[in-house]
């Protein structure tokens, strides 16, 4: 049996397609930068951490918490 191609429906499925991988693609773009990293000074980690300003500013040193330092102020990941 022969099937004839009908050339509307291939386009029309081509742009169903083409919708759907860029909703997805924008849905994953969305998600990515919900996922944005923050950064908090040593005295809103230890609040969050329940420990003293030191003690954030020890394992800072240590290596356990990520952050950054501009000049003097240290930011931590969180």
């Amino acid at each position: 049996m022969n099937k004839k191609i009908n050339i509307v429906d291939t386009l029309t499925y081509i742009c169903n397609s083409l919708k759907s991988a860029i909703e997805s693609i924008q849905t994953q773009e969305l998600e990515s930068e919900k996922k944005e990293e923050r950064f908090l000074t040593r005295s809103e980690a230890a609040k969050k951490l329940k420990v003293s300003v030191q003690t954030i500013s020890a394992l800072y040193k240590k290596g356990a918490l990520e952050g950054l330092k501009i000049g003097r102020r240290i930011y931590i990941k969180f």
